[in-house]
């Protein structure tokens, strides 16, 4: 957020006054949900690293297509 309203040239009380505001409504918003999950945390936690190993597998994919890509193209330019 900070390089955008730099480069609108932003006045500096105007951007802490959005950034307090956005950081309250993002730091109450987590404290409510972590209050109300809290008791089952454990199967949370079971849920998050399902899906974590998932988007790993989905981004080491993505990383070595990328490499794969982008060898095949300099071999092509020589």
């Amino acid at each position: 957020i900070s390089i955008p309203a730099g480069m609108s040239n932003m006045k500096f009380g105007l951007f802490l006054l959005f950034t307090t505001i956005g950081t309250l409504i993002w730091n109450v918003i987590l404290v409510c949900v972590g209050a109300a999950l809290g008791a089952s945390w454990e199967s949370i936690l079971h849920f998050m690293d399902v899906y974590s190993i998932v988007v790993y597998v989905i981004l080491a994919i993505i990383v070595i297509g990328c490499i794969i890509w982008w060898i095949r193209r300099s071999k092509k330019q020589k």
